[in-house]
């Protein structure tokens, strides 16, 4: 038992004690591992936000009274690459794997992914981790449950996905592999409160007499009394259950035929009571292995207690109803050095080229500020009585000035003349444009992606430039959808726990159409009607689906896109308006569109409009005309109907002139 901790632990007893010491031991391996990255992005933050003289330096040249001018073009080049991010939306696309999946529920989901990623502003979410991914190479993506607001009598949870605003409030399993950090084992989401926070939140029975408790953590308490306060976390962990998949081959039924192959089936091996039954009516085992299934619990823990979220036994975290930790990191530039894994953005190289382009700037400044301030040089007495005019020749414009005439060793020494240097403008000009392009090239960007004028003239050569630029970024938005497509899987993982009753769910179309969907899990019974207005009935819950991410344009620019490329056509070709114009016009987002579509499409031939199945569309036939051809229609058949009597009366008559 950890020593100091035994008023904490009396409730549980050693089992308390060990989840504690576990949990203390990996929050202090992640802060361990982290701490030099961490450094190094906090100073990357402050850099990106203009703090970007040496301190040293800047004390020195303050001292001096030398100006340090900041041109801070690092926002510039973060905007590039996190507006890409904000124009190429990305969509969740869930795929049908096998067990019972199907096409239209795999759309019903793609659609209820939608509505979660609407209902919790998910935009914000993506775009916080795709600010911090290129700014310091680390940003995080959350997904959480929460009650429903649509019902808050019922007990029913909705999924949210969360942005996490501070990156440096999450620390990561360090051992983890893969790049979503699927595989991880264990993460903390910390908070720093007040003690007086910290009981309003918690009670008074939750507050450490003295903090003698977390005196006792030894070396740990730096971590957990954060200056003076106290710090909180949440707490997710994976465990491991060992489960034995048994691969049975059951017996033919009596009479079967020669041909028929024995069924296989895999059975899980809970002490082997359900084996030794199957073997028992003729089952062969034909195979054995055995392997870890990961469950994830989460608890609100400090330093020596859990807070909120403990199981049954208080010992432990509550289960998490999913086998990933909700937390999905987007990665910037992964570094392994030496065993230290080191995450990056664009600031981190970007910092030698813009100190030198802000040092440069601010001598040249200074240098053509002090250029007509430089000093006269006279003989010793040629300023007497004149010494006030002489003291202030560099502020101010005299018309004359006057001086004393003096003579050294009999001869009259010539009026004083300023001493006037030629600063070096010219080569610090150069210096300038030097740090320029070194600042571009470290950030992979060039002029024609910032929108400048080069030499280009076609424009094919211009968006080969820019597209160099995007190009050279590219890692960040490719890495960016890896950590929304681990966003989604955790969503879709978290549905079967949270879909556990009959409800309605909401299902947003690509073009943002809304429909609403009745979820039923389990077989529905046969007198099961759903709520008028819904047609489809769905289970959630069935079948095993994967996730795929599409970056591109949104619906709404895609729309707009195609709007533009259908005006510029019917430009072109006027004729083809009585042929696209209701589609042209219907797309625009003016609100008369709808009405302005409908009356154009009356004008479009029917032959052209086609019906069902790509068949030609009969035309619209005045009532009165349509009621002449039924007419005409019945007429026919009743002449139809008397040829045929009266050609069997000729056949017969035929007939028998024949055998006479």
């Amino acid at each position: 038992m950890v020593p100091g901790t035994a008023g904490a632990l009396t409730a549980h007893g050693d089992g308390l004690a060990k989840f504690m010491t576990i949990m203390r031991a990996r929050f202090r391996l992640c802060a361990d591992a982290e701490w030099q990255t961490r450094l190094d992005q906090l100073d990357d933050r402050r850099f990106a936000s203009s703090r970007q003289w040496d301190p040293t330096i800047l004390a020195e040249r303050e001292r001096d009274g030398k100006v340090c001018l900041t041109f801070n073009r690092i926002p510039q080049f973060l905007n590039q690459v996190v507006n890409q991010a904000r124009a190429s939306k990305p969509g969740i696309q869930v795929i049908p794997r096998g067990g019972g999946a199907s096409l239209d529920t795999a759309d019903v989901l793609q659609g209820y992914v939608r509505d979660v990623e609407i209902k919790s502003d998910a935009d914000i979410a993506y775009t916080t981790a795709a600010e911090l991914q290129a700014e310091i190479g680390l940003g995080y993506i959350k997904v959480t449950t929460e009650f429903s607001d649509e019902n808050p009598l019922a007990f029913q949870q909705d999924i949210r996905i969360k942005r996490v605003r501070n990156r440096f409030s999450i620390y990561m399993d360090p051992n983890h592999e893969e790049f979503d950090a699927s595989d991880a084992r264990f993460a903390f989401q910390i908070e720093d409160l007040t003690k007086e926070e910290y009981e309003a939140r918690f009670g008074d029975e939750t507050q450490p007499a003295g903090l003698n408790e977390f005196e006792s953590i030894g070396d740990d308490r730096k971590y957990w009394l954060p200056d003076g306060g106290i710090r909180i976390a949440q707490y997710w962990y994976v465990e491991e259950v060992k489960e034995d998949l048994v691969l049975l081959e059951m017996p033919l039924p009596d009479g079967a035929p020669p041909s028929m192959k024995p069924r296989q089936e895999v059975i899980k091996a809970v002490g082997d009571l359900d084996i030794k039954a199957m073997k028992a009516a003729g089952a062969k085992e034909v195979s054995r292995r055995t392997i870890m299934r990961r469950k994830v619990r989460s608890c609100v823990v400090n330093a020596v207690r859990i807070l909120d979220g403990a199981d049954e036994s208080g010992s432990r975290g509550g289960l998490w109803p999913s086998k990933y930790i909700p937390i999905v990191p987007v990665i910037g530039n992964e570094i392994d050095l030496e065993g230290r894994v080191d995450y990056r953005g664009m600031v981190r190289n970007a910092k030698q080229p813009q100190m030198a382009y802000n040092y440069w700037i601010s001598a040249a400044t200074e240098a053509v500020a002090l250029a007509p301030k430089a000093p006269w040089v006279m003989a010793e007495g040629q300023d007497e009585n004149y010494e006030e005019q002489w003291d202030n020749a560099n502020q101010k414009n005299y018309s004359r000035l006057i001086y004393t005439p003096v003579s050294v060793g009999g001869i009259l020494s010539p009026p004083p003349q300023r001493n006037s240097v030629e600063p070096p403008i010219m080569a610090m000009t150069a210096l300038i444009r030097q740090a320029d392009n070194d600042l571009k090239g470290t950030m992979g960007f060039y002029d024609a992606s910032l929108g400048e004028r080069g030499p280009e003239q076609s424009g094919k050569a211009i968006l080969a430039r820019q597209k160099q630029g995007e190009i050279g970024n590219s890692q960040y938005l490719d890495n960016w959808s890896r950590a929304i497509r681990q966003v989604g899987r955790i969503v879709l993982d978290l549905i079967p726990a949270v879909m556990d009753t009959p409800r309605l769910i909401r299902s947003i179309a690509e073009d943002g159409s809304p429909e609403t969907v009745q979820h039923y899990p389990g077989e529905v019974p046969a007198d099961f009607q759903p709520p008028e207005g819904v047609t489809k009935v769905v289970d959630l819950t069935k079948g095993n689906y994967d996730v795929a991410i599409s970056v591109g344009p949104s619906f709404m620019s895609k729309r707009q896109e195609a709007v533009a490329q259908m005006g510029e056509l019917l430009g072109r070709n006027p004729s083809m308006a009585q042929i696209l114009g209701d589609l042209w016009m219907g797309n625009m987002d003016a609100p008369w569109a709808k009405e302005a579509a409908e009356r154009l499409k009356r004008m479009v031939p029917p032959q052209i409009l086609g019906g069902e199945d790509g068949q030609p569309a009969a035309p619209q036939i005045p009532p009165e005309v349509q009621q002449q051809l039924e007419a005409l229609t019945q007429q026919i058949q009743v002449g139809q109907q008397q040829m045929a009597e009266i050609t069997a009366e000729r056949d017969g008559l035929q007939q028998q002139l024949k055998s006479k």
